[in-house]
């Protein structure tokens, strides 16, 4: 079953490479059908990356409120499993969450779900899940900027490169440059 799981999880994501993003949803609703009630990790892990695949693709689509629910469904199944597979995309669900209240113009709520993030997976020693707290907070510094709210931002900026400029993580140090590159240009 986990590798029908995969399988299918790899046939949406492919679908969706090919612009064929109505048929990728459909497979990834199918991967929900099939396994959103087993009680196994491993296949709890792939509904949550279907589940997520789709609300990314719903934002492609301009569908944002719809992504939004789909993300809040992933934390309301998942969001308390301390499985490091589930925590990733929850994590990831939030982060999307967050970036999409914000370009529906709820920065306030974007801010809250950032903090969330924060709070939830900022002492975490995973690499992923580190890579989704700096992205968060990076995202929390252009939602301030765009609030006219420019020393906060400033910040932000400041503690990602505190907390994490020692860290030699890829995905980390490309964080740490956009959050450099984002104090250099804030309006104060």
């Amino acid at each position: 079953r986990e590798e029908v799981a995969k399988a299918l999880l790899n046939k949406g994501i492919t679908l969706g490479q090919l612009d064929r993003v109505e048929e990728e949803i459909a497979v990834y609703d199918e991967i929900d059908q099939r396994y959103g009630q087993d009680e196994s990790p491993a296949l709890r892990e792939q509904v949550a990356k279907a589940l997520l695949n789709k609300g990314i693709t719903l934002i492609q689509l301009d569908r944002g409120e719809k992504a939004i629910a789909i993300f809040d469904d992933i934390e309301q199944r998942y969001g308390q499993d301390d499985s490091h597979a589930l925590r990733e995309p929850v994590a990831k669900a939030l982060l999307n969450k967050g970036i999409t209240l914000g370009q529906l113009d709820r920065g306030e709520e974007a801010i809250d779900i950032f903090d969330d993030i924060e709070q939830r997976y900022g002492q975490d020693d995973s690499p992923a899940l580190r890579e989704q707290v700096t992205k968060a907070l990076l995202n929390k510094g252009i939602t301030l900027v765009q609030l006219d709210r420019g020393e906060e931002a400033l910040a932000i900026h400041d503690e990602i490169a505190q907390r994490y400029g020692q860290d030699d993580s890829p995905a980390l140090r490309e964080q740490i440059a956009k959050a450099l590159l984002n104090k250099g240009i804030t309006p104060s």
